[in-house]
């Protein structure tokens, strides 16, 4: 089976890039895969070929990416392509890993430098409109056939936002992999990872890993800090984030020595080690692979209900649920309650049990049995 996997990056920095890069690799090993995308990362580490896309500069680059993956897929003529976002040309399959439209309904403003701007006005921004316009068309489109959607959420958004038929659908959550995030390596690891980070035994640690702060719940993360008021305590950020829109607020809860920015990375493993909490009050999330790697790494994670991996928590036994994102008592009284070496020491115990069904060679398995299954139904109609 020759198989295209598309989506504009494949590394190993951010979730859904991630998703294309382990995704890639497994199919791989399987079958004749190529990746079709404007870049991967590490190729020579990877075992499926890299088709480059090279959309031009002056085109916006949702589109141009679009019309560049039609083009690539004419060119490679796969048995079979599975597509991983909007902008891409509909595939045969199509693993949803957010609703757009969604996205702008529920999620807050960003912050700039003088406050937060409302959240409505994203919907003026020329790209915010392209995306939209491209996921309408998608969804119109009688191609995918088979529509993944990473939690049950997604797939109410798609027939309530879209009107997508409930039957080409199918839950298909994302995952890890069980060979780099397991506790036995945190084992190993914690104590030399801890100190490269500077943190000594009575430190706590609270990680919070995002390229993205507003959404993700950065706001409440550092007021509810604040509040918990941890002596011993440091946020420590690792991802593609840029402080300025938070810095005054930062400065005015007196954070500024207490918060440590670390930037992208691609192997986050190290932090997982070294952290002693994860903490992720996100207002939307589709499905959160930082939740799911953090507690196979056997790291507790505090999250909102609302993170697709939210499942994956169970609540008292290796983390704790919020009820509501944005409560800066709520998530400040939960840090507090994990400040408790005890308490800690008894999640961390039973974090990986939550991710168990999330390993990526089962969902792969699955994944690949849908993409056989697509070419089976195409050959038998012919």
């Amino acid at each position: 089976m020759r198989v295209a996997v598309v989506f504009p990056h494949a590394n190993r920095r951010a979730g859904v890039e991630r998703v294309a890069w382990d995704l890639s690799d497994y199919l791989a090993a399987r079958h004749e895969t190529t990746f079709v995308g404007m870049d991967m990362e590490e190729r020579d580490a990877n075992a499926a070929q890299f088709h480059p896309v090279r959309p031009r500069r002056l085109a916006p680059s949702p589109l141009a990416f679009r019309r560049g993956t039609a083009r690539a897929l004419e060119e490679l003529r796969p048995d079979v392509a599975l597509t991983l976002g909007a902008e891409c040309h509909p595939g045969d399959v199509f693993w949803v890993q957010s609703v757009h439209r969604a996205f702008l309904a529920r999620s807050p403003g960003p912050n700039w430098r003088r406050g937060p701007v409302p959240a409505w006005t994203r919907r003026l921004l020329p790209r915010h409109q392209l995306i939209l316009a491209l996921e309408r068309s998608y969804y119109a489109s009688p191609r995918p056939r088979t529509i993944l959607c990473t939690s049950a959420q997604d797939l109410a958004d798609l027939t309530t936002y879209y009107g997508v038929d409930a039957r080409r659908c199918r839950v298909m959550p994302n995952g890890y992999d069980p060979a780099v995030f397991n506790t036995e390596r945190r084992g190993v690891h914690r104590s030399s990872a801890r100190r490269r980070l500077g943190l000594g035994d009575g430190d706590i640690s609270v990680l919070f890993v995002a390229n993205e702060l507003h959404r993700k719940g950065f706001g409440t993360l550092i007021e509810a800090f604040a509040q918990a008021d941890l002596p011993n305590g440091r946020i420590d950020v690792v991802g593609r984030v840029s402080k300025a829109g938070y810095q005054a607020r930062i400065e005015r809860l007196g954070l500024r020595d207490r918060i440590r920015w670390h930037g992208s990375t691609n192997d986050v493993f190290p932090f997982y080690a070294a952290a002693d909490v994860l903490a992720l009050p996100t207002q939307y999330e589709p499905f959160g692979i930082v939740i799911v790697e953090a507690l196979a790494s056997g790291l507790p994670v505090i999250a909102s209900r609302l993170a697709g991996a939210s499942s994956a928590i169970l609540d008292g036994d290796n983390g704790r649920l919020l009820a509501e994102p944005t409560d800066v008592a709520e998530l400040a009284g939960r840090l507090r309650e994990a400040a408790d070496p005890a308490v800690r020491t008894s999640w961390a115990g039973q974090a990986a049990t939550g991710a168990e069904p999330f390993g990526w060679p089962r969902i792969f398995a699955e994944v690949e049995e849908v993409l056989r299954n697509d070419l089976r139904a195409r050959q038998d109609a012919r």
